[in-house]
C-alpha cells in the first residue's frame, strides 16, 4: 500500500483544522503502523467499526512521527456512565489524527494579543479560558500547570492549545503536549497573571453583576501584585513549554 505522508501545518496556515484519517496497517504492543505519515506530536483517536451502523472510538494515539503511532490511552474519551470498550485496536481500523483540531485554547498575556490571536484564525473555536482561571481559584493555585491544562481541555473536548509567550505564539497539542508550530506575534505590552481573562460585563436586571462579583474572587485569590509581570509571565510559560 502506498505510503502518502500528511503535513498538518504550511507556511499558508498555522495550522489545519481538518482531520486526517489513515488505516491501521499492523500493531505491536502500544505502537501501531498506520497508512499515512504524521508530524510527531499530532494526536488522535481510534475508530473501530463494529459493523455498517455501529462504530466506537477505541483509543487515543499520538505520533512518534512517521508512520509510527503510540497508544496512550487519554481521558477525554471516556465516560464513566458507558461502559468501557474492551475492544483492542487491530489491523483495518481506522485512526483519525488531529481529533479535536477544530477547539483550541487560548492562553494570552493580555486581551490585545488575545483579540490578535482571534483575528488570525477566524475559523476555530476558542474555548473560554475564564473558567480554568476560576478553576485555579477553586484549587488553590496561581497559576495553572501542564496538567491543569489538560484536564481543562479534556473537559471542554478541545484539542489545541495556543500560548503566546515571549513574542511568540506556541501550537501545542493538548495530549502529548508536543509544540507543533510557533509564529511571532506582538505580546502589545504588559502581561496579566496568570493570563489574560475577559469576565465579561453582563446586566442582570438590576442584580449583582455575577461575572464582575467572580472576576474580583479571582483576581483576590490568584494574582499576586509582587510578581514581575514583564518577566515572569513568560518565563513560566516557556519553561513549561521546554523553550
Amino acid at each position: 500500500m502506498k505510503i502518502i505522508f500528511v503535513l498538518l501545518f504550511s507556511l499558508s496556515s498555522l495550522f489545519a483544522i481538518a482531520q486526517s484519517r489513515a488505516e491501521i496497517l499492523a500493531v505491536s504492543g502500544d505502537t501501531i503502523q498506520v497508512s499515512k505519515k504524521y508530524v510527531k506530536g499530532v494526536s488522535g483517536v481510534v475508530l473501530h467499526k463494529f459493523d455498517k451502523t455501529h462504530e466506537a472510538i477505541l483509543t487515543t494515539v499520538v505520533a512518534l512521527g512517521g508512520d509510527r503511532l503510540k497508544i496512550t490511552n487519554e481521558r477525554y474519551i471516556h465516560n464513566e456512565r458507558l461502559p468501557a470498550i474492551a475492544t483492542k485496536p487491530s489491523v483495518g481500523d481506522e485512526v483519525i489524527m488531529g481529533y479535536l483540531y477544530n477547539r483550541s485554547l487560548l492562553i494570552a498575556p493580555n486581551g490585545g494579543t488575545y483579540k490578535e490571536v482571534q483575528s488570525r484564525y477566524e475559523q476555530l473555536e476558542f474555548i473560554n479560558s475564564d473558567l480554568l482561571a476560576f478553576q485555579l481559584m477553586v484549587d488553590g493555585d496561581k497559576m495553572p500547570s501542564k496538567e491543569s491544562i489538560q484536564n481543562y481541555c479534556h473537559q471542554h473536548a478541545v484539542g489545541l492549545v495556543y500560548i503566546v509567550a515571549a513574542d511568540m505564539g506556541y501550537v501545542v497539542d493538548v495530549n502529548s503536549f508536543q509544540v507543533l508550530s510557533v509564529e511571532e506575534i506582538d505580546s502589545y505590552g504588559p502581561r496579566q497573571l496568570p493570563f489574560f481573562m475577559r469576565f465579561e460585563k453582563i446586566e442582570t436586571n438590576g442584580a449583582v453583576d455575577l461575572l464582575e462579583t467572580v472576576y474580583a474572587v479571582v483576581k483576590a485569590e490568584i494574582l499576586d501584585e509582587e510578581l514581575d509581570f514583564e518577566i515572569n509571565y513568560d518565563r513560566y510559560y516557556l519553561e513549561m513549554l521546554g523553550e
